[in-house]
């Protein structure tokens, strides 16, 4: 897919990070690997520059060596000198062990809570050893990317765990059930999922699109767009169900749907299958001594399936059935809770959003302006609330018709909420009314912020038909500069959305598309 079609889609995931992301939130991955992934898609760089940047990274160059002399490659002579290493290696390839190396020293400096990164990289490393061994056996055009797609599909987690550290240890107890399950724990736990979040990551860490696209859809291959190349994507989505066999408590149903669909999907048979599957644990414990990773051995598969059959045995006892009935019964004690407790969470987060938009709607704006004025309390730092009209909304609905007004309105949630940090928020408060909240922003900022906003907008093209449509807004502020602990939050935020409700009258009285600060729109509250 060409770099237009991405863009149009809103997912030009190799495109320069906007800065408005803070560091903290996202894995990161250093220089060195940043400069490659771009030099690597450079038809023009010349095969000395990647050379001398390898050369220039101590790190890197170690563990390049090492992989070029690695069992992997199986070369028949020592590779003493960088040089010959990217050789051997080749470029794309290059860039996606690059891409690996970094991704497996992304330690962020935050505390991760009761995450353990180790088991998590481990996990990791299953998958991308069974995304290149099934590329390999299928034969995929795109094999060379097999690997780090594998690596990274699951990364996402990673920056959920960073996000918040104090409910990581909750998804490691839920690391050991099905990938489905895995992901409705990660809804229910931080309110998102790994996929959801993971183009964000991509963009941060300034991945490829092939990759950033495997990472965000390999949960739901159907929903890609019709014009993207899915080998990848689902190649993720298989690599995910193998490497569940290595990694689930309940295994034999994991090992029925893994071959299942490598029958029905990949037309793999069980021998050819097993075949596979016996490999997995060794390149495992030698791509972690290429990646410099400390795994446990790996559980043969053969000694897995006798594991497996012996536990199937031991169910045939009638002491174990009895006491495997008592456990059904937990079991599903547990599981009504589990899913009541995602229920509620679901509802929650439904109970926030606008459905019309996705965004959020005008209680969760309330809620969170609230907790926002708390925090610039506690802080001793602004907070700045803007109030967004789209201008003429009623001669649009009078002029296209209800369904194409539902458009405009979608499309201005998406302007906004594509030109925001990812710390603050948009909402939809009204028929054709907005609002935005900007933490730890001050009325200087927030004035560049809201123009931004209103020139997003304007640029907007928009066709009912072959018509073209024309989309303004208007845009109330209000600010915050610093609030004392004696005042009442709920007098804060009252005033805030007050004044920015004023200047937004006087946007339209002064003849709408314009950023309005009335008299008085900056406030300190001692």
């Amino acid at each position: 897919m060409n770099s237009d079609t991405a863009a149009k889609l809103g997912l030009n995931v190799v495109s320069n990070l906007t800065g408005d992301s803070e560091s903290r939130e996202w894995p990161s991955f250093r220089g060195t690997a940043i400069e490659i992934i771009r030099l690597a898609g450079d038809p023009d760089c010349s095969f000395q520059k990647l050379v001398d940047i390898v050369t220039r990274d101590a790190t890197l160059s170690v563990k390049v060596l090492r992989l070029a002399n690695s069992a992997l490659l199986r070369l028949e002579s020592e590779v003493t000198t960088v040089a010959r290493a990217v050789n051997v290696i080749g470029v794309r390839a290059l860039r996606n062990m690059a891409i690996c190396f970094a991704a497996c020293d992304a330690v962020p400096k935050t505390d991760l809570g009761e995450f353990d990164l180790a088991i998590f990289l481990e996990d990791s490393l299953r998958r991308a050893v069974a995304a290149e061994t099934l590329s390999t056996h299928m034969g995929m055009k795109n094999s060379d990317e097999a690997f780090t797609v594998g690596l990274l599909q699951d990364y996402g987690v990673l920056a959920l765990a960073m996000q918040n550290p104090e409910r990581a240890g909750d998804w490691m107890l839920a690391r050991r059930d099905c990938a489905e399950h895995r992901r409705e724990h990660e809804i229910g736990i931080f309110g998102k999922s790994h996929d959801e979040v993971a183009l964000e990551v991509a963009k941060h860490s300034q991945l490829p699109a092939s990759l950033a696209f495997a990472m965000h859809y390999h949960h739901k291959v159907e929903t890609a767009p019709p014009n993207l190349e899915t080998d990848l994507i689902q190649l993720a989505s298989w690599a995910e169900t193998v490497a569940d066999v290595f990694i689930v408590d309940d295994r034999q149903p994991a090992l029925d749907l893994m071959f299942t669909r490598l029958k029905n999907e990949c037309q793999i048979n069980e021998k050819d299958a097993r075949e596979m599957l016996e490999k997995i644990p060794t390149l495992v414990e030698e791509y972690a001594h290429v990646l410099g990773l400390h795994v446990p051995p790996q559980e043969g598969f053969e000694d897995l399936l006798r594991e497996t059959n012996r536990q199937l045995a031991e169910m045939n006892v009638s002491y174990q059935e009895l006491m495997l009935e008592l456990e059904k019964v937990v079991r599903e004690k547990q599981e009504v809770e589990r899913e009541l407790r995602l229920a509620n969470a679901r509802l929650e987060r439904l109970a926030g959003i606008d459905p019309l938009t996705e965004i959020a709607n005008r209680r969760h704006f309330e809620k969170h302006l609230m907790k926002q004025i708390q925090e610039a309390q506690r802080k001793g730092v602004p907070v700045t609330v803007l109030l967004v009209d789209i201008d003429k909304f009623k001669n649009i609905n009078d002029t296209y018709g209800h369904p194409f007004g539902d458009i405009a309105i979608r499309a201005v949630a998406s302007s906004l909420e594509g030109n925001i940090r990812g710390k603050d928020l948009v909402a939809r408060v009204g028929g054709e009314e907005f609002a935005v909240v900007l933490p730890e922003t001050d009325h200087a900022t927030g004035s560049v912020v809201a123009e931004r906003l209103r020139l997003c907008v304007r640029k907007r093209e928009l066709f009912c038909g072959t018509n073209p449509v024309a989309l303004s807004i208007s845009i109330g502020g209000a600010s915050i500069e610093r609030i004392s602990m004696s005042q009442k939050p709920k007098r804060a935020l009252d005033w805030l959305v007050k004044t920015a409700d004023d200047g937004l009258l006087e946007s339209k009285r002064r003849g709408r598309n314009r950023v309005t600060w009335i008299k008085d729109s900056v406030r300190v509250f001692e």
